[in-house]
């Protein structure tokens, strides 16, 4: 099992629209364009200065409502943090541009932190550590694009606990899934070998 927030998701166009409207902001878009279309008419054929500055006031509250309306329409994107591997290494590209980055050859251990932040924050993270220097590692979270190939190489190590993973994508406090660790009888330099074969492609 890959746990992997980026599949779509095939909803009917129509409902999706009808459940991300905000009623009331529907409701107040169109008040308010009725009053400046009624106040246009009554400006036009009585004039007086509180009528246009009441039509300016009902513009501005149409504009303020509709943009409400439009982002909910059409909800912007938020930046993802990105991961890429190669044959030599694992890079995090958090989305304020700052990058975690750990050897393959430095891995010793693979696991999964989950937190109780979900599910408005992350709350599962992919951390790839190493015994001999502890403060190097690289966190990803779960939703990062590029994960899936990372995940589906990983599990191609042996001894990788799938189980962990399936128990992990269900867990929602604090803890720890432990998912691989090097062999002690495996040297630095032949995890490189296991972890990046020459066929390697990250897509």
């Amino acid at each position: 099992m890959e746990p992997n927030t980026d599949k779509p998701t095939s909803k009917p166009i129509g409902k999706l629209w009808f459940k991300r409207l905000n009623l009331l902001n529907v409701f107040l878009t169109m008040t308010s364009l009725i009053f400046v279309v009624v106040g246009i008419l009554v400006a036009v054929h009585e004039g007086g200065f509180e009528v246009w500055l009441a039509v300016l006031i009902f513009a501005g509250s149409t504009w303020l409502h509709g943009q409400s309306v439009w982002r909910n329409i059409y909800p912007q994107a938020e930046p993802k943090e990105r991961v890429h591997f190669d044959e030599t290494r694992i890079t995090r590209t958090m989305v304020n541009g700052q990058t975690e980055t750990i050897a393959w050859a430095q891995v010793d251990k693979i696991c999964i932190w989950t937190t109780d932040d979900g599910p408005f924050s992350e709350d599962l993270w992919w951390v790839f550590q190493s015994n001999t220097a502890p403060k190097k590692g690289c966190m990803v979270a779960n939703g990062a694009e590029g994960l899936k190939p990372l995940i589906s190489h990983i599990q191609t190590f042996e001894g990788f606990d799938n189980m962990q993973v399936i128990e992990a994508s269900g867990c929602s406090h604090e803890a720890e899934f432990l998912l691989w660790t090097r062999p002690a009888s495996e040297p630095s330099t032949e995890l490189l070998a296991v972890a990046t074969p020459s066929n390697l492609k990250n897509s």
